[in-house]
């Protein structure tokens, strides 16, 4: 017999689908999931979203950061409308 508890689901889920949506400042795949309302997207979802974005030309990345001490340096990202747009005046 099953209880009720083992047919709900998760609320502490992401809705399948949802909308990534990219600051107007530049900004970092850590930053992205810094944002509260990203912050219980897992990493691997938030980096496959910028990667496609990248591939697509939604996102461009004009530089790289260096966190404090050791590690592999995080590129930054820019939303491509707004870099054209910079570039244009």
């Amino acid at each position: 017999m099953t209880t009720n508890t083992e047919n709900t689901i998760d609320n502490n889920r992401t809705e399948y689908g949802f909308r990534l949506s990219f600051p107007k400042t530049p900004f970092t795949q850590s930053d992205l999931r810094g944002f509260k309302k990203y912050a219980k997207i897992p990493y691997i979802t938030v980096y496959k979203r910028i990667k496609t974005a990248v591939e697509t030309g939604e996102l461009v990345i004009t530089g790289t950061k260096q966190s404090g001490g050791r590690g592999r340096p995080q590129a930054i990202y820019s939303r491509a409308d707004l870099v054209t747009a910079e570039n244009g005046s």
